[in-house]
Formats: structure tokens, sequence, C-alpha cells
């Protein structure tokens, strides 16, 4: 519920960011309003939201295994709000904004978090390496990066977490022909 409420809330903000040039407002200031509303705590929050939900129904197909197992706990929820890539152009989050950022998301409990695309922006690069070399990465949460498929991408984007406890690489090819006879060549 806290959650719903804080992307309802986030939502509203981005909208008045785009629709009205006169009173813009800034990351920054979507940062604060982030920070404020996931330090209030409800009193309606449960200690473990995952028990509110009852097991889906087993489907009996003895020829699958898939069907007849199933789901004990929660998901492990990954954040992918350090990413702001070709959504923010014109105002792409700076490091300090994005060190911010990863300090709240593991302040309310994020376990994987993907930092960004190191092998495309300088900034992300640059924040993953400050984390690592700072120790900032707690011994419980796990650092992701993106890339695309592509050696000196792959290359540079292993060299922005050497020296991680632990992280996840996401290696992608598209599928468009587009992207693959004129971005990938």
């Amino acid at each position: 519920m806290l959650i719903k409420h804080i992307y309802t809330q986030l939502s509203a903000i981005i909208l008045k960011f785009q629709s009205n040039k006169r009173n813009q407002i800034s990351q920054a200031q979507a940062y604060t309003v982030l920070h404020r509303l996931t330090h209030q705590a409800p009193s309606s929050m449960l200690k473990n939201p995952a028990t509110k939900y009852r097991p889906a129904y087993k489907v009996d197909l003895p020829d699958r295994t898939w069907p007849n197992k199933a789901i004990e706990h929660a998901p492990i929820w990954l954040s992918t709000d350090l990413r702001d890539g070709n959504q923010a152009i014109f105002e792409p989050m700076n490091v300090d904004t994005k060190l911010g950022f990863f300090k709240e998301l593991v302040r309310i409990g994020f376990k994987e978090i993907e930092v960004g695309f190191p092998a495309a922006s300088q900034i992300d690069f640059d924040v993953i390496r400050h984390l690592i070399d700072h120790n900032l990465i707690p011994g419980d949460v796990t650092p992701m990066v993106m890339t695309q498929a592509r050696d000196d991408l792959i290359e540079r984007t292993v060299e922005s977490v050497i020296g991680a406890k632990s992280a996840i690489v996401h290696i992608y090819n598209s599928t468009a022909p587009v992207w693959r006879n004129t971005v990938f060549r």
C-alpha cells in the first residue's frame, strides 16, 4: 500500500513536471518527495505483506512439472529507478542524485538494484564505481548493470563492477532487425 501511494505521488509529480513548463520541478525535488513519503510508516502496513495472499491453485498435469509447483515466498524485487537513460536526456540524474536514490532504495529494503548502463553512460559508470570503491553496497544488496551484447560494451560493463561482492550483469540482444542491422554493427 505504501509503495502504491509512493508511485501514485511520483506519477503526479512527473505529470506536473512534463505538463507545466512554468512550474517545473527538478529531479532533486522529486527525490525529496520520495524521501518524505518513504519515511512515513502507516500503521496499517503489514510486517510481511506476502501473508495476505493465498497460494494459487495447483493444476494437475501429470506430464508437466511446473504447474504443480506453488510459490511459497515473496519474489525478489529489483528496482530499476536509477535507470534514466534516453527517457531523461534533457535532464539526466547526476552522480549525487543517483547515489541519494541508491541510499534510499537500500533504506526501504530493496536487495537488488539496477544501477544503470555503465557502458553507455559515464555517470552510471561513475556511480557504480563510487558505490564499490567507497564500500557503500551492503552485503545483502546486489547491484545490477545492463549492457548490449557487444564485446566492447560487455568489457566496459564488467570493468564497472570489478571489486563488487556480487553483481548481476544483464546482457541483452535486441531482436528488432533495425537494431541488429544498424545499432549492433
